[in-house]
């Protein structure tokens, strides 16, 4: 991204060049010719010195006006370059590998584990929404039922070679994580968990009422910052 960024200012750069120099090439044709007009037709000495004074003000405030467009114009337009570049960056570049996990604000947040699970809510837990993202079968279960969420992370461990499951988080006081929590602790398939602390994050041990064994890991990686200026 710095690349492109360097290469639209170098182009501007090149380009403002051109422009700026075709205007003093035609300015310097067209005072040449005003030169000889006034060598020509003006009679006296006194006379060509008052046109020659007329001019010289002509061409300073075309200096004054060129300059005040090149200075005040350039920082414009760079501003304009970073700010689009920064928008760019962040909301439509998706990184290789990696899937969308949620939009907010027009930009699209992405996570990249095999298996995944995202939850929101907007401040009612009961009415939270639990999505699993399956990277390698490219597919993304979705519901707002708890039950039915922990019900396919059940079938998921039960029947493939899955260890763990990765959450995505969103800020330090994680609404998404307060649904996950009210899903295992209301949830009538559940018979037991418990957090494991991890160095970079924690590991949560669920066991349900048929003796399948959840794992969910939160890394502090994966808490993803949605605040403004972030």
């Amino acid at each position: 991204m710095k690349i492109i960024f360097i290469s639209i200012i170098v182009f501007f750069i090149i380009c403002t060049s051109v422009v700026i120099y075709k205007l003093i090439s035609r300015e310097l044709k067209k005072n040449s010719a005003i030169l000889q007009k006034i060598k020509n037709e003006c009679k006296s000495e006194e006379e060509r010195n008052i046109a020659l004074n007329n001019l010289k003000k002509r061409n300073t405030k075309k200096v004054i006006v060129i300059s005040l467009v090149f200075y005040i114009g350039l920082p414009i337009i760079c501003f304009l370059c970073i700010l689009v570049t920064r928008k760019n960056s962040v909301s439509n570049i998706k990184p290789i590998g990696s899937y969308g996990l949620f939009e907010q604000n027009g930009i699209t947040y992405y996570g990249k584990h095999d298996y995944a699970i995202f939850c929101e809510n907007n401040g009612f837990l009961t009415f939270s929404t639990y999505k699993i993202f399956d990277k390698k079968n490219k597919t993304v279960f979705e519901t707002k039922s708890y039950e039915k969420f922990l019900n396919k992370l059940e079938d998921m461990f039960k029947n493939t070679n899955i260890k763990k499951i990765n959450f995505y988080g969103t800020c330090l006081s994680d609404p998404g994580y307060k649904s996950l929590g009210y899903a295992i602790n209301n949830s009538t398939l559940i018979q037991s968990h418990e957090i494991e602390k991890l160095q970079n994050g924690q590991l949560i041990h669920i066991k349900t009422v048929n003796g399948i064994l959840i794992n969910i890991e939160y890394l502090w990686e994966d808490m993803i910052c949605t605040c403004k200026g972030a």
